[in-house]
């Protein structure tokens, strides 16, 4: 069962005003990030063209290979021969989640 709690004691203005919900002796589960990422690889002359898509949900930031990206996107790197680890990080407050994509090409 839950209850909403209305503080109207000061009536004359709205942001002074605050609400809570409380649920029977439970406190809710914190909002967690989440963080995906894939990776296609397609040959182009002696080069290899690899598109990233990541994916983040309830993220307040989104770093790749140290960089800000936005929270949903795409890009395509044009690499030569190797191994390349890409990292997605999706925070929020003291929440972390993180995803990897390794790619080989030869």
């Amino acid at each position: 069962m839950s209850a909403l709690y209305v503080d109207m004691s000061s009536p004359g203005s709205l942001l002074n005003d605050s609400a809570f919900l409380t649920t029977a002796g439970t406190t809710a589960p914190p909002v967690t990030p989440t963080a995906t990422i894939t990776a296609t690889v397609k040959r182009w002359l002696a080069w290899w063209k690899i598109t990233l898509t990541w994916q983040t949900t309830n993220a307040t930031g989104a770093v790749l290979n140290g960089k800000s990206v936005v929270f949903n996107g795409s890009q395509t790197r044009t690499v030569g021969r190797g191994t390349y680890t890409y990292t997605l990080s999706a925070t929020r407050g003291e929440y972390a989640a993180s995803a990897a994509v390794t790619v080989t090409a030869k």
